[in-house]
């Protein structure tokens, strides 16, 4: 909403409102970026890796790098220097995404006619990598090898070849099939940038037009945005380690229910009871059945889903469009089944899976 529709809705000036919202913006970068968006430590950098190497299978990944046109209005006296090469003009936010599309490092400010690589070696990120600055893990083994290679940040064929930055093969040299198949690799694994850039795009719909105020106030705007992202990433994430913890809290509890074989429905006994968690009345008990219509079915989690869509597609296949509900996170994929007949179904359904997730990803069953 333009400073001037604000103006009118709270009744106020658009001069205060100019004021008020990039005083925010300023606040907002000053008081939680040591929280949510700190210069990266070793130990930080270190766990990327491994979350980089678990969810994309990328080893020795500590970071992807892109950066993407926020467009605005022309400057007054600007002449082509926020012009870019898709015909209008912007400022560059150059940014490091984690393998959780999580913002580790942002540079916002560049010229829009500029290229990735020179905006890159204009900007503090590169500084902080070519002083060292930034410290970087060790060299260290690929995973079931002997090659010993350095913690690298990926990007894409726009960026130089660096000992810290890869950059996937030319287009040229991929009659190769090593190279081919690594290009995939790299790809796949520096994607995570792109989906950072898109999930801000889609939550922050101010990204997705021009931003009508002067370019030191969008670089206070994006930089928020950039914070805000990162807090809603994090919030997400404790909501489904939380969800994740009280499944296995709840569904871990044998006396609510017992799964005979692969073959036999769950049954409970009546005579099992369980304390109500209302407490106004502790003395309150419920017999497991009635507990079971409540909780029934339970929610599944699968992690590290490499193909939604054909596993969504294989779901269907097996129990109907309707029968289920799938949420995406960015740890697990949240599967809600409508009936008990229709969740047994898909708990035998993981003998097939290896076509769909990774091979060290399981499906998580709380009802066991």
């Amino acid at each position: 909403m333009a400073f001037r529709q604000l103006a009118l809705s709270f009744r106020i000036s658009k001069s205060t409102v100019s004021t008020t919202v990039i005083e925010v913006c300023k606040a907002i970068w000053k008081k939680l970026k040591e929280k949510h968006l700190p210069t990266p430590t070793i130990e930080q950098l270190k766990n990327i890796e491994k979350k980089f190497y678990e969810k994309w299978n990328y080893p020795n990944c500590i970071g992807s790098i892109d950066s993407k046109h926020i467009r605005v209005r022309c400057p007054k006296n600007s002449g082509s220097m926020f012009f870019n090469y898709k015909q209008y003009y912007s400022i560059v936010l150059m940014a490091i995404a984690d393998a959780n599309y999580k913002f580790i490092m942002v540079d916002v400010g560049g010229y829009g006619k500029d290229s990735d690589g020179g905006i890159l070696c204009a900007s503090n990120i590169y500084q902080c990598l070519e002083n060292e600055i930034l410290k970087i893990p060790s060299e260290k083994k690929f995973p079931n090898s002997n090659v010993i290679a350095p913690h690298v940040f990926i990007g894409d064929e726009a960026f130089p070849l660096r000992s810290y930055l890869m950059r996937p093969f030319p287009r040229h040299q991929l009659q190769d099939g090593d190279k081919m198949y690594y290009n995939y690799r790299h790809v796949r694994a520096r994607m995570t940038i792109e989906c950072a850039f898109g999930i801000a795009s889609s939550k922050f719909r101010i990204l997705l037009k021009a931003i009508e105020t002067k370019i030191e106030n969008v670089d206070h705007i994006v930089k928020s945005i950039c914070i805000l992202h990162n807090i809603i990433i994090d919030l997400e994430k404790n909501v489904t380690d939380t969800e994740y913890a009280a499944s296995c809290r709840e569904f871990d509890t044998s006396a609510i229910a017992r799964r005979r074989n692969d073959s036999e429905p769950i049954i409970a006994d009546d005579t099992d009871t369980v304390e109500s968690t209302d407490h106004q009345n502790p003395a309150q008990t419920h017999t497991t059945n009635d507990i079971l219509k409540e909780i029934l079915p339970p929610t599944i989690f699968i992690k590290g889903v490499i193909d939604f869509l054909q596993l969504r597609n294989s779901f269907i296949e097996e129990i109907g469009p309707t029968s289920f509900s799938c949420k995406s996170t960015s740890n697990y994929l949240k599967i809600q089944t409508n009936n008990p007949d229709n969740y047994r179904k898909l708990i035998q359904f993981p003998e097939s899976m290896h076509n769909f997730t990774r091979i060290n990803s399981k499906l998580i069953n709380h009802s066991e």
